[in-house]
């Protein structure tokens, strides 16, 4: 068979998809005021009420309009506070971490910090020494 194929979704293993995605959304609903598109959430903010209301069923309709669907259950109407914080749970994890002994452990308590980093004053500066640790021509050594 030759030809060229156009395929009709996202194969699986492409690194872009969700920056494709966040595009394709932010373009359908591009024009509409107070909508932000955060990846596959899609944010509406400002003004009154009624005219956010207005806004969230323009919204809805262009989301029909291009055939895609949105899971209600998801949905949050009049949130006053919107974003990341870290939870009490996951602050008290990394702080009552134990102390890792080999590289694969060292590797997930990195992983875990990168999650809230943004909220880790000179991170960077502090995580350096670890990153260090996980060079693979040195041998393990925790002082």
């Amino acid at each position: 068979m030759k030809g060229l194929f156009r395929v009709k979704r996202m194969p699986f293993g492409i690194n872009n998809a969700p920056a494709v995605f966040q595009r394709l959304v932010a373009s359908l609903l591009a024009g509409i005021p107070g909508v932000v598109v955060l990846l596959d959430d899609i944010l509406i903010t400002g003004g009154k009420e009624d005219q956010c209301w207005l806004w969230v069923h323009r919204v809805q309709g262009r989301i029909d309009e291009a055939g895609l669907r949105l899971k209600k259950d998801k949905y949050v109407f009049a949130a006053m506070v919107l974003g990341d914080h870290p939870t009490a749970e996951k602050v008290k994890v990394i702080h009552e971490a134990p102390a890792p002994t080999n590289k694969k452990e060292l590797q997930l308590f990195l992983g875990l910090l990168n999650f809230y980093e943004r909220f880790l004053c000179n991170k960077a500066s502090i995580v350096q020494p670890l990153h260090g640790l996980l060079d693979h021509r040195k041998e393990w050594e925790w002082l």
